[in-house]
């Protein structure tokens, strides 16, 4: 049986304080990522593309590794403030 669930800031196991507003979380890529860490379960990747995270819009990517009931049980964030070198990436908020 198919579901869906809702995660968001603060909702869907996604701590309170993860976004702010306008980041546009989940307006560009998301997709499912498959099972990432090992533990069988699948695992997701979402963006959010104008997230200020020490550039103005520079954006982020969240790999969400989830548990059996699609919430998430840790999170990652990757971004070009963070020093994960994506300096290469073009800006895709527009």
């Amino acid at each position: 049986m198919s579901h869906t669930q809702q995660i968001s800031n603060g909702v869907g196991g996604l701590p309170a304080g993860t976004l702010v507003a306008g980041d546009r979380f989940g307006r560009g890529i998301a997709g499912g990522a498959g099972d990432m860490d090992g533990d069988g379960l699948n695992d997701a990747i979402v963006s959010a593309i104008t997230t200020n995270d020490g550039l103005t819009n520079g954006g982020a990517i969240y790999v969400l590794f989830l548990y059996g009931n699609d919430t998430v049980r840790e999170v990652v964030r990757l971004s070009q403030a963070a020093g994960e070198g994506f300096d290469e990436l073009p800006n895709l908020t527009t």
